[in-house]
């Protein structure tokens, strides 16, 4: 998915400063990656920051994502937002994608479009449904095509169940 978002940012905008950002989950991934950027000229499109799969804190929730705390993200982007987001990592278990979009939520632009990859699996299925109940995604729909794409907006009021639970101490 990198390699073909660059292609079209290329192609969209020519080829004079970064336009997609990606996350990658360790550190061969991140380094096929470059490789095939390189081979294909398009490295200089394209910032890249590795971030391990470890146990991941969202609000309430605890589970395995990308290990990348929110002011790394921030770093990575400097200072741009992004109106388009598509999420198609982490690999591994059940719900390993739940907190990419917690995490970037407050990095992106207003109404960013949101795009998940292999949306008609359960664990897809699962994660945008709670994205949607926390308030992270509105208004998603699903699209059958390949192993399904689900697309949405940015959520514009997160829910926030940590923070809840101290008033009822």
């Amino acid at each position: 998915s990198t390699l073909v978002s660059a292609i079209l940012m290329r192609h969209l905008h020519g080829a004079d400063a970064p336009r997609v950002f990606t996350i990658e989950q360790g550190e061969q991934s991140g380094m096929d990656t470059r490789m095939r950027l390189d081979a294909l000229g398009l490295s200089a499109l394209v910032q890249m920051h590795i971030a391990p799969i470890r146990s991941v804190r969202v609000d309430a929730f605890q589970s395995d994502g990308y290990g990348i705390d929110p002011r790394e993200l921030g770093r990575l982007l400097g200072g741009l937002r992004p109106d388009m987001v598509l999420i198609d990592g982490p690999n591994g278990g059940h719900g390993v994608r739940f907190s990419t979009l917690p995490t970037a939520h407050s990095w992106l632009e207003s109404g960013a479009e949101i795009w998940i990859a292999d949306a008609l699996r359960d664990s897809e299925l699962s994660i945008a449904h709670w994205w949607t109940e926390l308030g992270y995604l509105a208004n998603p729909t699903v699209q059958v095509v390949s192993k399904g794409l689900a697309v949405g907006r940015l959520g514009d009021s997160p829910k926030k169940y940590h923070e809840a639970s101290h008033d009822f101490r």
